[in-house]
């Protein structure tokens, strides 16, 4: 599974939890930025956990990069199709980038879940 950051952890813990359930292989998390006091509590809910950034104080996941706007379903459509790697890292998070790049070989070797039909995931 991959987000773009955890906050308070309440939704991504849900997701998990609701995953697992599907008895995958293996359940692997791959996240930028987390607040460092819930990285402990996310370890326990998967097999491998990925985070690039446990800022201290953590002040919101937003502050974790340097253009975070919201992005809309067209914008995001049309970079997909247009990169074929698209959604298979973290984008640009320019204060982070070398991390990132070290992190790469990790996500090739984990892909992120996508739904690919009702109820089912790749």
């Amino acid at each position: 599974m991959v987000d773009d950051g955890v906050a308070t952890g309440a939704t991504i813990k849900a997701a998990l939890r609701a995953i697992r359930k599907r008895n995958p292989k293996e359940l692997v998390l791959a996240i930028p930025v987390a607040p460092p006091a819930l990285i402990d509590e996310l370890r326990r809910e998967v097999d491998a956990l990925i985070c690039l950034a446990t800022p201290e104080p953590f002040l919101a996941v937003g502050a974790g990069y340097e253009d975070f706007r919201q992005v809309s379903d067209r914008r995001s459509v049309g970079l997909r199709a247009s990169d074929p790697k698209a959604g298979t890292g973290f984008g640009k998070i320019p204060a982070l980038e070398q991390r990132n790049r070290a992190a790469a070989p990790i996500l090739s070797k984990h892909p992120p879940l996508y739904p690919a039909n009702a109820g089912k995931f790749q």
